[in-house]
């Protein structure tokens, strides 16, 4: 077995995957966060599902905006949107943690 090309294959997964995780993973968790700030109101488990789940918001926004709006889709736009919902999942739960 040649032990490059299997670096290579692991090299080239990690690429794809980790990011495409992060691009899910980090507005889901922020989305998680304005819903539950405290960390009693809900587990990890709750929370990781959550995270899985809200993390298609932005593309779910996108699409409803593509078809409604006519902004079209496009790396640009996906990107904007992704940080779009994040910065708002994050200042929600700023706002939600400092009246609490």
């Amino acid at each position: 077995m040649n032990y490059l090309n299997y670096y290579m294959d692991f090299l080239t997964v990690s690429l794809t995957v980790i990011p495409m995780i992060l691009l899910i993973a980090v507005p889901g968790f922020l989305l998680s966060l304005a819903l539950y700030p405290s960390k009693k109101e809900i587990d990890v488990m709750e929370r990781a599902g959550l995270t899985i789940v809200l993390g298609l918001m932005p593309q779910l926004l996108l699409y409803f905006a593509d078809k409604n709006l006519f902004i079209p889709i496009n790396s640009i736009s996906s990107y904007l949107a992704i940080l779009f919902v994040s910065l708002a999942g994050l200042g929600v739960w700023f706002y939600r943690q400092s009246r609490i």
